[in-house]
């Protein structure tokens, strides 16, 4: 749910990141990266 607050998306992300703790492998971990920086560039730009 993205509401534009951005402690919502910040408790958002702590969630989706936790499975990161379990062992994922190099491509998951490069996909989850690429992920976050997408949402971080659509984060800049609105």
């Amino acid at each position: 749910v993205v509401t534009g607050d951005p402690k919502e998306s910040e408790r958002g992300n702590a969630t989706y990141l936790k499975p990161l703790k379990e062992k994922t492998s190099k491509a998951e971990r490069r996909a989850l990266q690429e992920a976050q920086r997408a949402a971080k560039a659509a984060a800049k730009e609105t």
